[in-house]
């Protein structure tokens, strides 16, 4: 005979039922394996949110330091996104949501990725050319993502 899913043996070899928020257990009601709900496993201990410096991976329902390759860190909620919440970005380089892009950056409405400016840019705003500084001062023309350069030549006489 075995226990259902939601349920452990005790020392006496008897079925008892798991802690509602845990929902698999072992050995103990409050000795989660994994949780019910919306909730993260925490060490043994199922949690609404994760501790800080931890982030609850949706997919897993653990509670983790790092999240996943392609996933963004959100610190408000200490969660681990692909796509972060509505007005922030991801940030490739250091792998967390944020409202503001670093410069050499920029928001991409599409991917809601913070995406590198064209390489001519130091900064671009909606798109990779639509540059609001050029990187170089020899970068003339209505965009520097598509430049014109000034060439002086100083002849010697």
């Amino acid at each position: 005979m075995s226990c259902a899913s939601d349920q452990y043996y005790d020392n006496n070899r008897v079925c008892q039922t798991c802690n509602s928020i845990c929902y698999t257990c072992f050995g103990s009601g409050t000795n989660c394996i994994s949780c019910t709900g919306s909730r993260y496993l925490e060490g043994n201990t199922c949690t609404t949110f994760c501790p800080l410096g931890y982030y609850g991976v949706s997919s897993s329902q653990e509670c983790l330091s790092d999240c996943d390759d392609y996933y963004f860190q959100n610190d408000a909620d200490r969660l681990c996104y692909l796509n972060c919440p509505s007005g922030s970005y991801g940030n490739v380089q250091t792998k967390k949501c944020t409202s503001t892009c670093p410069s050499g950056t920029y928001g991409d409405p599409t991917t809601l990725r913070c995406e590198y400016c064209n390489f001519n840019c130091l900064t671009c705003a909606g798109d990779a050319t639509n540059c609001g500084t050029c990187k170089y001062s020899w970068l003339t023309g209505t965009s520097c993502a598509n430049p014109t350069c000034i060439i002086t030549i100083n002849y010697l006489v």
